[in-house]
């Protein structure tokens, strides 16, 4: 063996043990995002019962609720968890399917992306893509991209109800189907769904852009509420199927 090859060895002896380290410690902080995780999924304090049938805590009743205490339970760790460490946090929420709140989990992913997104942002630091790896669940989240204010998040798999909900800025990309009230009181930002999506569509939708690339049940009927009680101007938000807009119709934007 030559110095060269010397040199060479011992460049990648180091480079793997760093490496090592890396995925180690990684994998310290997806551990201690787990039990975040679970004691944001167990909070019973509230739960109750009455005439034997379970009424919801009002803490988890309201997805902002459930939003606020995720990002409460965050803060507590005083750590910003990185987008690769939000990737594989995803992909370990299998484990957790059986909780009865379970398909809430939406609102957590979420809190995560939005505190890394606004800390880069005050940084000036350049973000990635967030990826959601939901591909190897049975049980849909809902609530995924909630209050979304500036992030484009990409969804590896199927989602349940309320994509997007309250969205501000930003983009989801959903790979798979979703279910009903896509984008529901959505204030801009852009959905893009390659699936396809359930019914009422754009329920309560204020602003921003949803295109759907798949089929879907039936469209909300969106201008009640901008109509009656905001006033937007000239803009309003817009639905297109497959590249063709059918919120607002033509007939509709020239009236």
């Amino acid at each position: 063996m030559n110095l060269a090859e010397q040199i060479e060895r011992e460049y990648n002896e180091v480079k793997e043990n760093k490496t090592d380290k890396i995925i180690q410690a990684k994998s310290q902080n997806i551990d201690s995002l787990i039990d975040t995780y679970a004691r944001w999924l167990g909070f019973r304090e509230t739960m109750r019962f009455r005439d034997g049938i379970l009424v919801y805590p009002a803490n988890f009743h309201q997805t902002y609720s459930k939003y606020l205490l995720a990002f409460h339970e965050l803060q507590k760790k005083k750590r910003i968890h990185t987008p690769s460490e939000i990737t594989l946090f995803s992909m370990s929420l299998k484990q957790f399917e059986n909780d009865f709140y379970f398909n809430k989990s939406g609102s957590f992913l979420q809190a995560l992306i939005n505190r890394h997104y606004a800390f880069c942002k005050k940084k000036k630091i350049k973000t990635d893509e967030y990826v959601l790896m939901l591909e190897n669940l049975e049980k849909n989240l809902d609530h995924v991209g909630y209050n979304n204010n500036g992030a484009c998040v990409r969804i590896m798999g199927n989602c349940g109800l309320n994509l997007g909900e309250d969205l501000q800025k930003g983009e989801l990309i959903l790979q798979g189907n979703c279910g009903d009230q896509v984008g529901k009181n959505m204030l801009g930002g852009k959905i893009t769904i390659f699936g396809n999506a359930g019914t009422n569509v754009g329920t309560h939708m204020h602003l921003g852009e949803i295109h759907l690339q798949g089929a879907y049940d039936s469209i909300a009927d969106v201008p009640f509420l901008i109509n009656q009680y905001y006033n937007y101007g000239n803009r309003k938000p817009k639905i297109f199927h497959k590249g063709i807009q059918i919120y607002p119709m033509i007939d509709q934007v020239n009236t």
